[in-house]
């Protein structure tokens, strides 16, 4: 099994480092930030940083700090697994009630689902217990928060401006037929809520127009939540 490598995609908040190391103890991780930040996190505690230049005109800053970290994990050797900054705990989910889980556990998980039949490795999008069956599922979701994967194919798309996430798992799913949902494990993330991030790119019209895209070139895969406006649901799988 190959070695894994720990990135944090992260922008405009060096203050979460610290926090951020203590849980992914004893792995390094690496600051994957704007270029003009480095020395703010590295200010900040961070060991190793790794500037990303803003993207070209038509790519987005997010889709390209995760295929940076790509690179370098593939480059190394290594299995990419990446992470938001704002996470706040991990768990393990038995007879639907969460016990406090370490990062060892979580990371073997992850790495255990790349088995040569899924290449993309995830946890449940949601930290609610009722929401994980508490097995390995090989088709749902892939959260970007907390994912791993051994193959640099295929890469993110720079041109989604976000849920980037969603198209890479249907990307996945398309090249290799499966993924590997690791449902006995949740993560708890401080989404839409900390400054920073890609939470300052979000509008609602936004939204809408990047699902009806995104549901144009993943229709086997994706629709629209009928019930909450700009948002995406996995279809269910046939057979």
């Amino acid at each position: 099994m190959k070695a894994a490598a720990v990135y944090c995609i992260s922008a405009g908040r060096p203050g979460n480092v610290a926090a951020l190391e203590f849980l992914f103890a004893p792995d390094l991780v690496t600051w994957v930030v704007p270029a003009p930040e480095r020395n703010e996190y590295r200010a900040a505690g961070a060991a190793r940083v790794l500037p990303v230049p803003d993207p070209p005109a038509g790519r987005y800053a997010l889709a390209a700090a995760r295929n940076a970290a790509l690179d370098d994990a593939t480059a190394a050797g290594a299995v990419c697994i990446q992470t938001d900054d704002d996470l706040r705990w991990f768990a393990r989910v038995e007879d639907s009630r969460k016990k406090p889980a370490t990062w060892p556990e979580v990371r073997n998980a992850l790495l255990s689902g790349l088995d040569g039949t899924a290449h993309l490795s995830g946890v449940p999008p949601t930290d609610n217990a009722m929401f994980a069956s508490g097995r390995r599922r090989s088709y749902g979701f892939i959260i970007g928060s907390l994912c791993a994967t051994d193959t640099d194919r295929p890469r993110w798309d720079e041109t989604v401006p976000m849920k980037e996430d969603y198209d890479y798992t249907c990307a996945h799913l398309e090249q290799y037929g499966a993924v590997a949902r690791m449902d006995m494990y949740l993560a708890k993330y401080a989404h839409f809520t900390n400054r920073g991030g890609a939470v300052a790119n979000r509008s609602r019209a936004a939204e809408r127009a990047l699902v009806d895209r995104l549901v144009a070139k993943w229709p086997q895969y994706l629709r629209a939540n009928a019930r909450r406006d700009g948002e995406l649901l996995m279809r269910q799988r046939k057979g």
